[in-house]
């Protein structure tokens, strides 16, 4: 679904990932753990079309299209672009529209799309997933928590019907009942609806957990790669990434 060949973005002279290459598969969850520094925030927002590659592909395979097997290099290709084929992100630290009601929130996740998917369905399948939300449906995003705003961050990634999403750092800041939650419903989502997702993450456990494959990312290149079980059994990575 996702075939990323030698990728290389840098910020002028500081290179953050050099030389990067992974896939992602339908229907897989692929989780990329790495320290604070990495490079997991440059890759997402690079796949997105929010920061620009110096070099590299970026294949992207609709699974609609998967009979003719090519792909789509997407980088040359906008943010919005990217978002119609449907690949969606949750972004770092739960980046909802302050000023604007849950309900808002949800609607700039549909902009444009009103005649292509049921709305209200689609609102009603996140409120499904997230309760508290319908309760909040009138409120700012700014008076919500920031575990409430965490869960609207990915209801409006999820309105649209996304085909990928990709998620930054989904438990930062919050508390670990919370982080449950999220990596639950992360993992719902993909068993039920059959949800691609590549998942990048400090929490190595929680991600590695409901991952099928995972990568190691060490400042800005790839150092280790296979399935998530072996990851987690792997010394090396248990030493460094959890706990021992």
């Amino acid at each position: 679904m996702l075939k990323v060949e030698n990728l290389t973005v840098a910020y002028g002279d500081i290179v953050a990932l050099e030389d990067v290459s992974f896939s992602v598969d339908d229907g897989e969850v692929v989780s990329i753990i790495g320290a604070n520094g990495a490079g997991k925030t440059s890759l997402l927002n690079t796949l997105m079309g929010l920061v620009p590659s110096r070099s590299g592909r970026v294949v992207y395979i609709d699974p609609s299209e998967t009979g003719n097997g090519r792909g789509h290099d997407i980088l040359p290709l906008s943010a919005h672009e990217r978002a119609g084929m449907g690949i969606r992100i949750v972004p770092e630290r739960a980046r909802v529209f302050p000023n604007l009601t849950v309900e808002q929130n949800l609607r700039m996740g549909v902009y444009g799309l009103s005649g292509r998917i049921n709305v209200e369905e689609a609102f009603g399948e996140v409120f499904d997933l997230f309760p508290v939300l319908k309760e909040r449906r009138w409120q700012a995003g700014q008076t919500l928590s920031g575990g409430e705003q965490q869960q609207l961050a990915i209801a409006r990634a999820l309105v649209s019907g996304p085909k990928m999403l990709l998620v930054d750092e989904i438990s930062m800041g919050l508390m670990p009942k919370l982080v449950d939650l999220v990596f639950s419903v992360l993992k719902r989502l993909n068993e039920d609806k059959g949800l691609t997702i590549l998942l990048v993450e400090q929490n190595a456990v929680q991600a590695l957990a409901i991952a099928h494959r995972g990568y190691i990312l060490e400042t800005g290149r790839i150092a280790l790669e296979g399935k998530a079980s072996d990851l987690m059994e792997d010394t090396k990575v248990r030493e460094a990434y959890l706990g021992g």
